[in-house]
């Protein structure tokens, strides 16, 4: 990781179900360049959806799996100190669609939530953090 926490090199795997993303690195968070109060982060991504294989099928048959492009945006906000900690508020929205059956299945995940980093460790101290997730 660099020292505004964004990722260099991820070995292995943790992902978690339900596009949450990977267990190993829901604590790191983006820190901004320069000492802003403000700042966002935007990603395009891929959604992978594993259909898996049908409970009959033969046992080399693959699964069906089915991917998308989608969008996530993180918006940060830096609104007050409690000695310490940095309390930074921050805000989700990530969108994608997936091809299914000759429909597209559109998922949508949108949060908020409270994320205090220590700056005497370096390190987050804690989240406290809900999303809701919407499939149309």
């Amino acid at each position: 990781m660099t020292s505004r926490g964004a990722v260099q090199t991820l070995s292995g795997e943790s992902q978690l179900p339900l596009l949450l993303g990977n267990l190993s690195l829901l604590i790191f968070e983006p820190l901004p360049q320069n000492a802003e109060r403000k700042w966002s982060e935007q990603h395009g991504i891929s959604v992978t959806q594993d259909g898996g294989r049908p409970a009959f099928a033969p046992p080399f048959v693959p699964g069906q799996k089915s991917s998308a492009a989608g969008s996530e945006e993180a918006t940060y906000s830096h609104d007050k100190d409690e000695g310490p900690l940095a309390v930074i508020n921050k805000s989700v929205r990530f969108s994608s669609s997936i091809p299914s059956g000759g429909v597209n299945d559109r998922y949508e995940i949108t949060g908020n939530g409270t994320w205090k980093f220590n700056r005497q460790i370096g390190m987050p101290e804690t989240m406290d953090f809900k999303q809701k997730l919407l499939e149309h």
